[in-house]
């Protein structure tokens, strides 16, 4: 919002900045604990968007793959779940995953890995995402905070991460092409088309 430039408005006009400001929310970014999975839970149900057309889901983007109850307790035992909290509210997350999580039956996976090993040559690479951020958190740079106070705290056990999109994934990939990330050959698997993006850490 402007400012009045009468200056007999300068002073509610002040008033009203600070309070858009109080009632903006804060957000935590942090790695996830045991606790916060039914919260984690909800935002996936919410983000995999099984109600909506393939258009709709192009255009909001969508949760890819099974995300379940059992894949947030196998990532739990890796480089871990990076959570932005707004309160007792998630709003976001992001997955992490080591080579050795991946097995030699998740196709995308072992693929995205080896391009981006290729890409950054030397590099240990862990696997990111999936990715979900609930709907009126985004726009804010929750992506980017998470993954930034994630690899902050990886650098040390790794020099490189990548991480898939599915080309129906329309928002996804333009997300990823903003970011700054090398995108790597496209490949096909399971009947899909994927993208996979890495950086160096």
């Amino acid at each position: 919002m402007g400012f009045c430039v009468d200056g007999g408005n300068e002073t509610g006009s002040r008033l009203e900045t600070m309070n858009e400001t109080a009632q903006k929310p804060s957000i935590e970014i942090r790695r996830m604990l045991e606790s916060d999975k039914p919260k984690v839970l909800e935002l996936i149900a919410e983000a995999r968007g099984d109600a909506l057309s393939p258009e709709e889901r192009a255009e909001r983007g969508f949760i890819q793959g099974t995300v379940n109850e059992g894949l947030l307790d196998a990532a739990l035992t890796g480089p871990g779940i990076y959570l932005a909290v707004s309160g007792d509210e998630v709003a976001g997350f992001v997955m992490s995953w080591g080579p050795e999580q991946i097995g030699e039956q998740n196709r995308v996976g072992t693929e995205s890995l080896r391009l981006a090993a290729e890409a950054f040559p030397g590099s240990r690479v862990f696997m990111s995402g999936p990715v979900a951020i609930s709907e009126r958190f985004q726009g804010q740079g929750l992506y980017r905070k998470m993954a930034s106070a994630r690899d902050a705290a990886l650098a040390g056990d790794f020099q490189c991460a990548v991480q898939f999109v599915d080309t129906a994934n329309v928002k996804s990939l333009n997300v990823h092409r903003h970011m700054g990330m090398t995108e790597l050959e496209q490949f096909e698997a399971n009947g899909s088309q994927f993208v996979p993006f890495a950086y160096a850490l």
